[in-house]
């Protein structure tokens, strides 16, 4: 009797495979502003290929390009939505390159996580921003009662000490 279980294990669908990354790591182990960064670069990337289908140089990038690194390499799940899409680290010409190789439908599902994802954290960003500019509002407003204080308090001294002169 033979066995029907596979030797190795299903993976699921390309599109869930992706948004558990993005959900689990690009989200919720990066900053907002991050997570939204590496989603548009992310996307951004995956549109240049699929726009230029015929034009190779995009479908290549320097593993040393600076906004690549920031954006994208340096963030959690960043190097691993690459790989997922279809990149391998490879070095032409004695330079390190993350190099496209696989299928272009792939890109496609991915430019569509990206955008849903990217209004979501879009969304995070500004409550995010909104939090900060009220923390800081409140903060002023906290330090202006301090100086009035202060300023009453002075102003007080000043009263009971000329009262003391007479």
């Amino acid at each position: 009797m033979t066995s029907t279980t596979p030797s190795h294990p299903i993976q699921p669908p390309f599109d869930i495979q992706l948004r558990r990354l993005v959900d689990a790591h690009i989200l919720h182990e990066n900053t907002a502003q991050a997570a939204q960064k590496c989603l548009e670069t992310l996307q951004k990337i995956a549109t240049n290929i699929l726009n230029n289908r015929t034009n190779t140089k995009y479908f290549s990038l320097k593993d040393s390009n600076q906004h690549l690194q920031n954006t994208i390499l340096k963030q959690k799940g960043g190097q691993d939505a690459l790989v997922l899409m279809g990149f391998r680290k490879r070095v032409k010409e004695f330079e390190a390159q993350w190099v496209f190789e696989d299928g272009l439908e792939k890109l496609a599902v991915a430019v569509d996580v990206f955008k849903e994802y990217g209004e979501k954290v879009r969304e995070r960003c500004e409550r995010e921003m909104r939090k900060r500019d009220m923390a800081a509002l409140e903060q002023k407003m906290r330090r202006e009662k301090v100086l009035m204080d202060i300023e009453e308090d002075r102003q007080e001294r000043k009263r009971r000490a000329s009262l003391k002169g007479h």
